[in-house]
């Protein structure tokens, strides 16, 4: 670590996984599998449309069940059910395409993507978790003026589900990424998801340099190959190797946060 005492390379021991969680469109998303162990889950099944994607879950996750294959067949939702037999569900996750609802796209109210989310809630409906996330682009709040969100609740408030929702961005959890999200929490109780931001102030942010600092330069004539990942030289650094844990790795983001904001106040009674 630069600037003082190397820290070993030993990764910590995680809490042991113990609450049963269903993945649907999972991407190949590793960081976000490893936060689901760390919060305590233990992701029984995935299932994916896209075969590179099934592939690299497969890899980084050889413990889990992946079942390849469209969600709207009712031979892949079978597959996902055989797995899950009897056991009581805690959460099932997931994020329909994204597409459709994108501001960035053409928005169309015929998209037929659009209203894949009725397979989440018909996979919902069968397993009958205690909660459920869906993720998505916040376009899906206003997609046909803003029916597509009210057809949503609608569908889950029929099969005994109360709905809660809140746009996130990632940079303010400590991801060195602007990338704003709109999350829809189910729970068949009432419960309010309200997830307050660490970092508040874009000053406050992890950074691309936060990220990547420690690797090395590569070259297209470079044959050298990389042995072994570079010592950390950053928290967030030390949080991607496994050497520090999650919890710590927060604590550091709000002592982050709190120095920029008495930096900020310091500056502001100076210039007074």
């Amino acid at each position: 670590m630069a600037g003082g005492k190397k820290r070993s390379r030993k990764r910590r021991s995680r809490t042991r996984a113990h609450i049963p969680l269903i993945e649907i469109g999972t991407k190949c998303r590793k960081r976000i599998r490893q936060l689901f162990k760390w919060a305590g889950f233990q992701v029984i099944v995935a299932n994916d449309n896209f075969k590179d994607a099934c592939d690299t879950y497969r890899y980084n996750h050889p413990g889990t069940i992946v079942v390849e294959g469209d969600i709207t067949q009712k031979m892949t939702k079978k597959r996902i059910l055989e797995h899950v037999e009897k056991r009581k569900i805690g959460i099932i996750a997931g994020g329909p395409p994204c597409q459709g609802f994108s501001l960035a796209g053409k928005r169309l109210s015929d998209d037929p993507r659009n209203f894949l989310f009725k397979e989440f809630v018909e996979m919902v409906e069968i397993v009958q978790p205690e909660m459920f996330i869906m993720e998505n682009v916040p376009g899906l709040l206003s997609s046909s003026g803003g029916k597509t969100y009210k057809s949503i609740i609608e569908e889950f408030g029929s099969i005994g589900y109360k709905i809660s929702s809140q746009i996130l961005n990632s940079a303010e959890f400590g991801v060195p990424q602007k990338r704003r999200r709109v999350f829809i929490v189910g729970a068949r109780q009432d419960y309010n998801f309200v997830l307050p931001p660490i970092l508040s102030d874009d000053m406050s942010f992890i950074t691309v340099k936060d990220a990547i600092s420690n690797l090395q330069h590569i070259y297209p004539i470079n044959t050298d190959i990389l042995e072994e990942y570079p010592e950390p030289e950053t928290p967030y650094q030390e949080f991607l190797s496994g050497i520090m844990p999650p919890i710590e790795f927060i604590n550091s983001l709000n002592k982050r946060n709190a120095m920029l904001s008495r930096s900020l106040f310091n500056f502001a009674f100076a210039a007074e």
